[in-house]
């Protein structure tokens, strides 16, 4: 269970993520030392203060209760959910974005990923950006490894799409953009 000193932690570090000063936080509501107090461990704040403050940091009050474990799964699964729903929409530039800048892997994640370089890659070859399909092409084959679904196909097209965008002309490739 968490303290008023984690709670003031968590209150403090979404202070500064938001680059906010205590007065600033503070505003009409509370004095600036009374932010202090409740950043620093020395005091509780009341539900209402806790409302005003996960309101004025955006940030729900479950998350400042929550344990790094609990935050790590609530993150997860809205992360998850979000990167889907780019993979489902064909935005794959904003997928693998949105993967590699999220400080988590799994297996699911890396197999979005692998599809979504594939797929741009293949995208970005079709329209002429042969150094950036190069490297989408290239990231995807990286991540096929770092999943255990089956990525088969990324790993036997990646490479003949790569050598159509190194100018490599192959038999085996017949495009229909």
């Amino acid at each position: 269970m968490l303290n008023q000193i984690d709670i003031g932690k968590r209150i403090k570090a979404a202070r500064i993520d938001l680059k906010l000063t205590q007065k600033e936080v503070a505003g009409e509501y509370m004095t600036r030392n009374m932010l202090s107090m409740i950043e620093n461990g020395t005091t509780l704040p009341s539900i209402d203060t806790l409302i005003y403050l996960s309101s004025r940091l955006n940030i729900s009050l479950v998350n400042l209760f929550s344990s790094d474990e609990d935050l790590l799964k609530s993150l997860k699964t809205e992360k998850t959910e979000h990167i889907k729903n780019l993979f489902k929409t064909n935005q794959y530039c904003e997928c693998i974005e949105a993967i590699t800048s999220f400080d988590y892997d799994d297996d699911e994640l890396s197999l979005i990923c692998t599809l979504s370089s594939f797929n741009y890659g293949k995208e970005l070859l079709f329209r002429g950006s042969l150094k950036s399909a190069k490297y989408y092409l290239t990231l995807a084959l990286d991540r096929s490894n770092k999943t255990i679904y089956d990525t088969s196909s990324v790993k036997v097209m990646a490479p003949l799409y790569l050598a159509v965008a190194n100018n490599i002309q192959s038999p085996l490739l017949e495009f229909d953009p």
